[in-house]
């Protein structure tokens, strides 16, 4: 079975491939059971500007992603960020490069989950089974 960075990148490109113009917040998925928004450029460490070979991207699977026609709930923005449902999704952010069309998750990224109730486990399990329903 593919890695869970391998699974996101492909759920990434597909997204990516549908999308012509990126845009902070917006979700971009192609399945209606995983939200996968923009999140914005990496920084130039000399310069200080936008680098974009590098996109930052949030991965949002919801407790009940896996139910029969299960669509991702908007959700509640404010002007700067949208709020996060700690209690009700797991949130992961990857980077993905251009120059070699990789996403990279980081190194611990178990303890990079933002979720209150939810587990990596979980996140896992959930991505697996899409994984399979939509490729394999």
């Amino acid at each position: 079975m593919a890695s869970v960075d391998e699974m996101l990148q492909y759920f990434l490109e597909k997204a990516r491939e549908n999308t012509d113009h990126l845009e902070v917040g917006e979700n971009i998925s192609t399945i209606s059971e995983l939200k996968i928004i923009f999140d914005g450029y990496g920084e130039d460490p000399e310069s200080g500007t936008e680098d974009y070979d590098n996109e930052l991207y949030a991965f949002f699977i919801h407790k009940d992603s896996l139910k029969k026609d299960f669509v991702f709930p908007e959700h509640e923005t404010t002007p700067w960020a949208l709020i996060h449902r700690p209690d009700e999704e797991i949130c992961l952010s990857a980077w993905y490069s251009n120059v070699d069309s990789m996403c990279t998750l980081p190194d611990d990224w178990n303890d990079e989950i933002r979720s209150k109730s939810l587990s990596t486990d979980l996140f896992e399990n959930i991505l697996t089974q899409l994984y399979k329903e939509y490729v394999v």
